[in-house]
């Protein structure tokens, strides 16, 4: 991806960034917890809301 592009799609995140490694960590750490026992089969984005974003 260029750099113009990566610019781009940075802009149109409603977070206004790209995630951190250790910020999709979190969901993941999560998501393999016994606390996400109830979470079986849901597709959880760790995207910053990139995708709600987008035309």
């Amino acid at each position: 991806m260029s750099r113009r592009v990566a610019i781009i799609m940075a802009e149109r995140i409603l977070m206004g960034r790209y995630g951190r490694p250790e910020e999709v960590a979190v969901v993941v750490r999560f998501l393999a917890s016994e606390e996400a026992g109830c979470s079986t089969g849901r597709a959880m984005p760790a995207d910053g809301v990139m995708m709600r974003s987008l035309p």
